[in-house]
């Protein structure tokens, strides 16, 4: 008797199952992330709009895209190696958002063969590059995952419009990626996980992981990863977000961090969220960045600097804040983001509104609030704030060019690991469509500082020798009021102690004028020559500030002239202080315990005259009905 042969042992029925086997997608379909089909359907009709925030968006996005010179489209500065995958994500937006069959084809098309490009061969080989160091799966950290976001997104979006064999392909390359990130390491993974590296490195690899549907086969790194991130964000920013290493690279890792944050939240884990609910970035943005241009003409706009970065905005973390920010408060934030990177944004250099650097027009889209009507900060936010790592900002008002921007600091925190800059006891002042007083940026050239010097030093070698301490900060309804301590760098400059107080006082927010003033107040066994410096002229190279040396009420003073107005400073004390009106601008005096004591004001038109009775701490300016005296029983201006 012969054996029987079960059917589903036979050859031939093995071989149905490969061949069927063949046929079927790679994986089973991941969820779209970052893109509901109720928000998609909305934005298909929005994008055809006139006069809305959508259709404008969407006729740049789509006008960049169809561009033929890649590198002008895309003015990343990556050289090639980032440009095709911001295209890729683009392409496969406007592939969702086509208006017909034929359309959509073509941007998929497109997405796909801009992604495999960006790959560098990890997805095609045909687009393997002789000679390319990165790709999504080897080289330089901080591309890989810029690369591989974009494309991970961009093939997430695609997995109903690409062929089963381009999702096998896309698929195949990023799982190569995600097996290789495990094997990668750097210095500035360690420690305090206060690095911009940390929420690049950390939070691309997370969104490839969850955008790829592998989640579950590596859930062991995908809790390895949000344990990194949480770290990160409970270490490296204040209360409103301030990190150390200053504005830019807070906005660059941002475009990496915050996607990670929705996409694990979209998925079923919200820890990554709610740790970054409980930071302010929006605030910390809306006192900080200015609608300034600036005048090299790049497309960035000026902020108060601080840490190292002098380049920024325009990463799309603006517009991934949309969907971060406290429903009470996004009008607030939304009047701010037209006229910053929407709608009513003034276009600069080469660079366009609606985010659009690094392909955050997608985001600008995506979660720009439609039916939200924006409403003025102006006179229900108040005129100053404070992060608690050290950082107070004061902003008149959130009008144009001409707002005045103030930033005084204690500077708090410093984290190894991370790029710092010395902020303690330091000044930065934006107004009038100029950047009178600004920072350092990575320079480490005394003369880039604007802060207290002592013997003409800024303190130790090592950063964690320059970090203060806020002693008071106060918010009024015309400004506010800081005293920062010097800490640490007192028993490096050889002195016993010193503090910097900072008054601001606004008029009117249509006149446009404020006075800053700043107590210097030392303690000293020993003599020394005490400089009070400010850098003229926005970071970056920017020198459009004229300065001059002046004599008014019977003290020296300084005019400085840019943009649209002008600042005039009053020495009030001490009686000696010699000022040199070049750039950096400064104020010496030598001794051992001394008061120097600085009034400013800025305004357009003609500058004032002011008033100053009595010597020393005992003076009192006055300029119309604004007066700036010195408490002496509460040992403090006012």
């Amino acid at each position: 008797m012969k054996p029987r042969i079960s059917v589903l042992s036979s050859p031939f029925f093995v071989a149905i199952l490969i061949l069927c086997w063949g046929l079927l997608p790679v994986s089973a379909e991941v969820p779209r992330l970052f893109l509901s089909d109720a928000r998609l359907g909305e934005l298909k009709k929005l994008v055809r709009t006139k006069g809305t925030h959508e259709n404008a968006a969407y006729q740049v996005m789509k006008a960049r895209v169809d561009s033929d010179d890649l590198l002008a489209a895309y003015p990343t500065g990556g050289g090639g190696k980032y440009e095709p995958g911001f295209r890729a994500r683009e392409a496969a937006l406007l592939s969702l958002l086509a208006a017909n069959e034929s359309e959509a084809k073509k941007y998929a098309g497109l997405s796909y063969e801009m992604a495999a490009k960006a790959a560098g061969g990890d997805i095609d080989k045909s687009h393997n590059q002789p000679g390319r160091k990165v790709s999504m799966a080897d080289g330089y950290g901080l591309a890989r995952a810029m690369i591989g976001m974009n494309v991970a997104i961009t093939a997430n979006w695609m997995q109903q419009s690409w062929s089963d064999e381009q999702n096998k392909a896309a698929l195949v390359g990023i799982k190569k990626a995600l097996d290789a990130w495990p094997k990668y390491g750097h210095a500035n993974f360690g420690r305090d996980r206060a690095s911009n590296w940390v929420a690049v490195c950390r939070g691309g690899e997370l969104v490839m992981l969850l955008a790829s549907g592998e989640k579950k086969s590596r859930s062991k790194r995908f809790a390895f990863l949000k344990k990194e991130l949480l770290h990160h964000m409970k270490s490296t920013f204040g209360n409103l977000g301030v990190g150390q290493e200053g504005a830019g690279y807070i906005e660059y890792p941002g475009q990496f961090l915050l996607p990670a944050c929705y996409a694990a939240a979209e998925l079923g884990d919200d820890d990554l969220l709610k740790a970054a609910r409980r930071i302010e970035w929006w605030k910390m943005v809306m006192y900080a960045y200015s609608f300034q241009p600036r005048m090299s003409g790049d497309g960035d706009r000026r902020f108060l600097q601080w840490g190292v970065a002098i380049r920024g905005p325009e990463e799309g973390w603006l517009s991934l804040l949309l969907n971060l920010v406290p429903k009470k408060e996004l009008p607030h934030y939304l009047w701010w983001y037209d006229r910053f990177a929407g709608r009513k944004a003034k276009t600069v250099g080469g660079h366009t509104a609606f985010d659009s650097h690094r392909a955050g027009t997608t985001w600008s889209l995506i979660y720009y609030p439609s039916a939200l009507e924006s409403r003025d900060p102006t006179g229900l936010y108040p005129p100053a704030v404070h992060d608690d790592h050290g950082f107070a900002f004061f902003r008149n008002r959130w009008q144009d060019e001409n707002d005045l921007q103030i930033l005084a600091a204690s500077d708090d925190i410093h984290h190894r690991n991370a790029w710092d800059q010395p902020d303690n006891l330091a000044l930065r002042l934006l107004g009038q469509n100029a950047g009178f007083i600004s920072g350092p940026g990575k320079s480490r050239d005394v003369g880039g500082f604007s802060m207290l010097l002592v013997d003409g030093k800024l303190g130790g070698k090592s950063a964690s020798s320059y970090t203060g301490k806020t002693k008071t900060f106060e918010a009024n309804d015309s400004g506010g009021f800081l005293v920062a301590d010097a800490g640490k760098m007192a028993p490096v400059w050889g002195i016993q102690s010193a503090e910097r107080q900072t008054l601001v006082r606004f008029g009117p927010a249509l006149s446009n004028t404020g006075v800053i003033s700043t107590l210097d107040r030392i303690k000293s066994e020993k003599s020394h020559t005490y400089i009070w410096q400010a850098n003229l002229g926005a970071p970056g190279g920017d020198k459009d500030i004229k300065v001059s040396a002046t004599t008014g009420a019977g003290r020296p003073g300084f005019l400085l002239e840019g943009g649209n107005g002008w600042v005039k400073g009053w020495v009030l004390s001490p009686k000696g202080a010699r000022i040199n009106a070049a750039d950096p601008l400064q104020i010496e005096t030598k001794g051992s315990d001394a008061d120097l004591w600085v009034v400013m004001f800025t305004g357009q038109g003609v500058p004032p005259r002011a008033t100053i009775k009595g010597e020393g701490l005992d003076s009192v300016w006055q300029l119309g009905k604004t007066t700036v005296r010195f408490n002496a029983k509460v040992g403090q201006l006012e």
